[in-house]
């Protein structure tokens, strides 16, 4: 089969097992080689990371990337063109970008449960290498294997997510890993617009470290939120849950060119709804234009 004026592949590699060990070349013949395929999607195999990483080498031009549970072992990207970068794996650990100055968006989801200090380094690691990015999508499931002390509260200067204005979050605000690793990034993305975050649900088991109750009455404000942060969108939280009001009295009291916050609260009745929004709306905001408005709202 001739797929070299393919520009889109999509594959799911459950066929991986059916294989012949003998019958797979190392390489592609180079008249054989994607040299115009644009997007690859691969999915669900336990494909030796050096086979992707020479399946990615054939794609010269390759502009999309999509690997959802699809390699063992380490794995280094390098695409000198690709713009979009999209991974669904276990643990980051292994997981190293490399090449990747075209880069604009991209997307990490990690469900590791065991804490391990070489997750943690190899995560701000993987942040360190996206100076590129303008937009970072990140479901931290993974928090869970990160190591308090190794969260270090910014990244260093020449590694900051400089381009970064759009920030998109799945992350725990009770668990102390996730909330550092939350400052960390507000520290490290000077020029942030645009900040979403889901609030994740958090287990029957109790937090590991649990954050304290007034951290962020103790935080000061970073760079983006006193300059450029405009948009914020909260989904999931509950309003009566005093960990996750202080985040958002924190960027309350704090961005000084906010002008809109939107909450889709998750509350116990439409009187305790009243009471939260009139307690915020009292605050004394940084931005005097700054809308607060609620959405969505899910009752329990």
């Amino acid at each position: 089969m001739n797929l070299t004026h393919v520009r889109s592949l999509s594959l799911d590699f459950e066929v991986y097992k059916c294989l012949s060990v003998q019958k797979v070349p190392e390489s592609l013949p180079a008249q054989c080689q994607l040299v115009n395929l644009k997007i690859l999607k691969l999915g669900h195999a336990p494909i030796p990371g050096h086979e992707l990483e020479c399946l990615i080498s054939y794609c010269p031009v390759l502009e999309k990337l999509r690997l959802e549970h699809c390699w063992r072992g380490s794995l280094s990207i390098r695409a000198p063109s690709l713009l979009s970068l999209e991974i669904w794996t276990q643990s980051p650990v292994g997981l190293s970008l490399k090449d990747l100055n075209q880069l604009e968006h991209a997307f990490f989801s990690f469900n590791c449960n065991c804490e391990n200090e070489n997750e943690t380094g190899q995560m701000v690691e993987l942040l360190m290498n996206l100076t590129h990015v303008r937009s970072l999508s990140l479901d931290f499931e993974m928090y869970k294997c990160l190591s308090v002390q190794k969260v270090p509260e910014s990244l260093p200067a020449q590694c900051q997510l400089v381009n970064l204005k759009i920030l998109k979050l799945k992350i725990s605000l009770v668990e102390a890993t996730a909330v550092f690793l939350l400052s960390c990034l507000l520290r490290s993305c000077p020029h942030l617009k645009d900040f979403f975050i889901v609030i994740q649900e958090e287990s029957y088991e109790p937090p590991k470290h649990c954050v304290e109750l007034d951290y962020w009455e103790k935080q000061k404000p970073s760079e983006c939120l006193m300059y450029h942060l405009r948009t914020v969108e909260i989904h999931w939280l509950h309003l009566c849950r005093d960990y996750e009001i202080g985040f958002v009295k924190y960027l309350l009291m704090n961005a000084h060119v906010l002008k809109r916050l939107t909450i889709a609260p998750i509350i116990g009745s439409s009187d305790k709804l009243r009471d939260a929004a009139i307690g915020l709306s009292l605050l004394r905001k940084a931005s005097p234009c700054a809308v607060l408005e609620f959405d969505d709202v899910q009752y329990y």
